[in-house]
Formats: structure tokens, C-alpha cells, sequence
């Protein structure tokens, strides 16, 4: 029969025959009906399943990455790191949340530091050396507390920090060390990194019976109750450390290092120690006289000659030098004298070796380094009467001068930089105000009572 036959055909023809032998209506229809039952499965979630089973395999993909936001800064910490310059400034962008911390303060960390914030220090960047040492002592929960300043840019380089408890100095040289309480104010007495112990290099140290140390570049500061907060250094602690420290037949200092007509002595709980300056050497005479000397620095340096005498007449001395010419006038007074004064402060002169003394009285002379000099720091009163050399270990000020006298009165002040400064030249009375370079050695010509005050 010719439908039964037709049905044959169709189901022995090659599964692999070209769709064009298909009749054309055939194959739209097909077509057609394929697309129609390919939307009704994806219409009913027949097909639901992964979104690139449906797509040609060679179909570029297109990944979604998930990138996490930044962490959010606000409040007092944001107004800080945006003064700063927010991302763009040495801070970059922040590296953790805001954590809350005790007292109701808090904390956040970003590539170049951390800013911590409480309630009456405000906020304050840490970073470098100076956080890891904070970090090492606890963070705000330990002696030193919150930072109430911003790091400092100080002399050599160094840096410094301020906290509730102390502070934190750092140098290339000496690290970064924290200082506090009576041994900091004897520090800042001698003024500070400016001064002759320069910077710290080493924390504080607890030691017998409560007392205290610190070490500095130029010595140590030690502190026990009821003898205070005293510095040593050189050959009178070389010897004290021999002897045992504080726990040796010595004890703790009881006062500081001071000068003597041959070197300088200190006093402890079980004795005093003497130096004696092999360099130096006193003279003394009666009369007229001319006396070799020698420099405790060298031929060609600085020094300061200390002189007396005992007179009615007359008193000069002159500096010579190795050719018998007179170099320097440093004293020229009427009657009895005591005072110091320069030697060779200008390093243009031929280096004086000997003295030329007018005398009609008994004098005495000597000659010390300048490194021996007291060191005053910014918030400390000077005063005496006649001559005088000392150093001024703070930074550059103002300072109030008084005299009260009918001769000359005339101050100088040689900084580090080598270059001197006449502060003032008046005869008689004088009182003002004027620029106070430092650190410097300060020399004074007088002949009345003088201060020099903050």
C-alpha cells in the first residue's frame, strides 16, 4: 500500500543524507518546531543549569571578580589622615578597620603607620623605630600611654615623640629609647640631644633600693630616693664603675660633676671622686711674670683661662705666641680680679703658647677644655659676677640680659657653626632682649652683676 510504503522510505533513508535532499518545506517546518520546543523548556526550567551549557564552547567567558572595599576611615582619624594627605602622603591607603581601644580611644593602621586617637590627646601619627619601641612597651597600655604629639624632626637627623608617660627619642646612631620622669627633667636639664649626653641608648634600667639609670651617648644619668637624679661620665664614672657601680663602696651619686682648680670631683653616698686634668696645670705667682702653658684640646684649639689676683695695681694678661708677640689682651682690671675668658676663639690667629703677666699681687692662672664647661639648658637662669664662660646647650632663642656695672659689658655667644655673634656691647647698666643662637659657648666681659635669663 503506498502509505505503508511511503513510511518505509522515510525510515531507510541515510541518517547521514545532506539536509538538502530534505524537501525545503520539510526542513523549515522542522526547523521551526525545534526553536519552539527549545523556548518552551527554557520557559518551564526544563533546561536550568549552569548559564555556559547553553552557549557555543567557543564563546569567550566573561568572569565576575569580587574585589573587596577598602577599609572605611571617619571621625578624628579621617581629619587627620586627610591633613596628611590621605592616600597620596606617606600614610597611603589604610591597611586594617578602626579598632576601639581602652579609655574609649581607638586606633588604624595604613601602609605607612598608624594613627591613634583618645579623648584629650587628639590624633597622632606613630611609625618607624619610634612605634616599635612604643609597641615593645605595651602600645597605649603601657607606662608611656598615649602619643600627645606628632613625630619631631630634631638635630643629627634624629626624631622624637611625646606621650602621656615620657617620650621617645630615635638617631641612626642610638635607636630609639624612651625616657621619663625625674631622669628625663635631669636630661632636659642638660639640654636634652643638645647637650653634652646627646641621645639616649638605652631604656630606663631599675636598679637596688628603687633607684634608677639610664645610658646616654655621653654618659649616664642615675636616680635613687633622696639623692636625686645625677649625671656621670668620663674618668670620675670610669673609676665609679671599677668600684662597683651603686653597689660598690660608693653608693649613688649624690650630686653632679663639678669643677676644681685642677680637673673636677664628684660626690657619692660613700665618698667623693677626683679627676685630675694630666693637661692642666695651675699656675701662680707674684708680680710680673710670663708663664708657658698648654692647651687641654691641642696646640690649635679652644680654650679657657681662669685667673685671679690679689691686688691694688694693675692686672693684665696677655696671650703670646711662639715668636714672644702679643696675640690676645684677655684681662686688663684694676685691683683684686677673678674671672674666665677665651683663648684663641678665632681660629685665624697664630695658637697662643704662653702668657704675659702685669701684676702688682699674687695671681693664679689656669687653662681647661672647653668641654669641661657647666652646659645651661633653655629653661635655665645664668648669673654671676665679672667675666665668665659657659655653654649654652639648647636651641636657637630670645634671652633677657641684664648688667648692672659702669664698665664695659659685652657678650658673645660662639655656636657650633664656628661663626661668632657679638649679643651685645654697651658700657654701664644695660638690660634687653636679644637673639640667642645655640647651642653655643657664651662668653661675658663685665664688670658688675649679670643674668641672662628665658
Amino acid at each position: 500500500m503506498r502509505t505503508a510504503t511511503h513510511y518505509r522510505q522515510l525510515r531507510t533513508r541515510p541518517v547521514d543524507a545532506p539536509e538538502a535532499s530534505m524537501p525545503r518545506t520539510t526542513a523549515v517546518r522542522l526547523g521551526s518546531l525545534l526553536t519552539a520546543a527549545l523556548l518552551t523548556a527554557i520557559g518551564a526550567g526544563v533546561l536550568a543549569g549552569p548559564a555556559h551549557a547553553v552557549s557555543p564552547v567557543s564563546a569567550p567567558e566573561r568572569a565576575v571578580v569580587m574585589v573587596p572595599s577598602a577599609p572605611a576611615v571617619g571621625g578624628a582619624i579621617r581629619a587627620k589622615w586627610l591633613s596628611l594627605g590621605g592616600s597620596g602622603g606617606f600614610l597611603g591607603h589604610p591597611t586594617s578597620h578602626e579598632r576601639r581601644l581602652r579609655d574609649g580611644g581607638a586606633s588604624q593602621s595604613f601602609q605607612g603607620g598608624q594613627i591613634h586617637w583618645s579623648p584629650g590627646n587628639g590624633a597622632h601619627v606613630t611609625k618607624g623605630g619610634i612605634r616599635k619601641t612604643w609597641a615593645v612597651l605595651g602600645w597605649e597600655n603601657g607606662f608611656l600611654g598615649y602619643p600627645t604629639s606628632d613625630e619631631r624632626r630634631l638635630r643629627s637627623g634624629g626624631a622624637s615623640q611625646s606621650f602621656q608617660g615620657g617620650q621617645i627619642h630615635w638617631s641612626a646612631a642610638s635607636g630609639a629609647h624612651a625616657t621619663r620622669g625625674a631622669i628625663q627633667r635631669k636630661w632636659a636639664s642638660a639640654g636634652w640631644e643638645n647637650g653634652s649626653l646627646r641621645y639616649p641608648t638605652s631604656h630606663e634600667r631599675r636598679l637596688r633600693d628603687g633607684g634608677a639609670s639610664q645610658s646616654f651617648q655621653g654618659g649616664q644619668i642615675h636616680w635613687s630616693p633622696g639623692n636625686g637624679a645625677h649625671i656621670t661620665r668620663g674618668a670620675i664614672q670610669r673609676t665609679w664603675a671599677a668600684s662597683g657601680w651603686q653597689d660598690g663602696r660608693y653608693g649613688y651619686p649624690v650630686g653632679d660633676e663639678y669643677r676644681t682648680p685642677t680637673g673636677a670631683a664628684q660626690r657619692f653616698e660613700g665618698g667623693t671622686i677626683t679627676w685630675t686634668d694630666p693637661a692642666k696645670r695651675v699656675h701662680s705667682g707674684y708680680g710680673d711674670d710670663v708663664i708657658s702653658i698648654t692647651k687641654p684640646d691641642g696646640p690649635g684649639s679652644m680654650a679657657v683661662v681662669e685667673a685671679t689676683h690679689d691686688g691694688s695695681s694693675n692686672f693684665i694678661v696677655w696671650g703670646q705666641d711662639a715668636g714672644y708677640a702679643d696675640t690676645d689682651l684677655l684681662v686688663n682690671d684694676i685691683g683684686t680680679y677673678s674671672g674666665s675668658m677665651l683663648l684663641d676663639e678665632d681660629d685665624w690667629g697664630a695658637p697662643t703658647v704662653r702668657l704675659r703677666i702685669t701684676a702688682d699681687g699674687a695671681w693664679t692662672i689656669s687653662v681647661r677644655s672647653v668641654n669641661s664647661l657647666p652646659s645651661y639648658g633653655a629653661d635655665r637662669t645664668v648669673s654671676g659676677r665679672g667675666s665668665s664662660v659657659f655653654r649654652y646647650s639648647g636651641r636657637s632663642t630670645t634671652r633677657q640680659i641684664n648688667h648692672t656695672g659702669n664698665s664695659n659689658f659685652i657678650v658673645w655667644s660662639y655656636p657650633n657653626n664656628g661663626y661668632a655673634d657679638l649679643l651685645v656691647n654697651d658700657i654701664g647698666t644695660y638690660s634687653g632682649r636679644v637673639a640667642y643662637p645655640g647651642p653655643a659657648v657664651i662668653e661675658v666681659e663685665a664688670d658688675g652683676s649679670w643674668s641672662i635669663r628665658p
